[in-house]
């Protein structure tokens, strides 16, 4: 699961994850970034390129949920 830190996410002026997440999930509503978990990937993109620590709480999914990869 993901929890955006709207306090601090409203302080960053480049907001990177916006461009960064490959599944484009994460979006401005307003001058509020957003986030919309259907259809994460798990990569931890958003994790990785946000500037400031603790601004995005991400934490794997439990077993038997998350991505489902299938064939076809």
């Amino acid at each position: 699961s993901i929890v955006l830190n709207k306090e601090v996410c409203a302080t960053c002026s480049t907001k990177p994850c916006i461009w960064a997440c490959p599944a484009g999930l994460y979006f401005l509503k307003g001058e509020e970034i957003g986030f919309d978990p259907a259809g994460c990937l798990e990569c931890g993109t958003c994790r990785v390129i946000c500037p400031y620590p603790g601004a995005i709480d991400w934490q794997y999914p439990r077993g038997g949920f998350g991505v489902v990869y299938r064939y076809g």
